[in-house]
């Protein structure tokens, strides 16, 4: 996960929103971080939902990512 954020490649986009809904809170915690490497005005459809999560961890970084990419 951290690699895809890194390489910033947009191939990696659709794996890593897949994974938004998938594994443990740091896992998800994992792929929110990986996906502030982008730009992509589908992450923010798809990154909104995370703001009722479980774990206030998540919905923290998903605020945060989502006030990114307004700001992009």
């Amino acid at each position: 996960v951290k690699a895809l954020g890194k390489l910033q490649d947009p191939r990696g986009l659709p794996a890593l929103l897949v994974l938004l809904t998938t594994g443990s809170a740091e896992f998800r915690l994992e792929v929110l971080t990986a996906l502030e490497s982008f730009a992509d005005p589908q992450i923010a459809s798809r990154v909104q939902p995370l703001l009722a999560d479980p774990d206030k961890r998540v919905r923290h970084r998903a605020l945060q990512l989502l006030q990114r990419l307004q700001v992009k």
